[in-house]
């Protein structure tokens, strides 16, 4: 079970396909699934988004007014934390150090593709970050490149 952050919802189909199931809040899903975008009824017919509702939504608050981060990544916090969930998936620096400091295990977009990459569900990273950072999810150069190594489609000479 992991928490779904709404940067997340841009991992393509073939990196999600390993995935047990993604648990959205219900306001990240909202934002996600309104407009004309074709993105919108894809997500609208996922079935593996769960989407669930904070019990204590003072919880969110509090955390923001702690920690100064956006309101939907204390959600996601709040949410795993609520839940029992060992893992988070969030790509915002300050907010993964905040969920590591909570004793969460933090996963971002890139580390579900190595996964998925190691799983053998997809065969190549680099078009999926090419697509990502097309799509305006910063990826450093060197971030880049680590991935790479790591997914073995870099050779490490470079």
């Amino acid at each position: 079970m992991r928490v779904l952050d709404s940067r997340a919802a841009n991992l393509p189909q073939q990196a999600r396909s390993g995935l047990d199931r993604l648990l959205s809040l219900n306001q990240v899903y909202d934002e996600l699934t309104t407009g004309n975008h074709p993105a919108v009824s894809a997500l609208r017919s996922a079935n593996w988004i769960e989407v669930r509702s904070i019990s204590d939504s003072q919880q969110v608050f509090v955390l923001q007014a702690d920690t100064s981060l956006d309101l939907g990544e204390c959600a996601a916090i709040a949410l795993a934390e609520e839940l029992g969930s060992q893992r988070v998936l969030i790509d915002e620096l300050a907010a993964r150090r905040v969920a590591k400091s909570r004793n969460l295990l933090v996963t971002g977009t890139l580390g579900i593709l190595l996964i998925a990459k190691d799983r053998g569900l997809i065969s190549t990273i680099e078009p999926i970050l090419d697509t990502l950072r097309d799509r305006g999810m910063w990826i450093g150069r060197s971030l880049y490149r680590d991935v790479l190594t790591i997914a073995k489609e870099l050779p490490s000479s470079l």
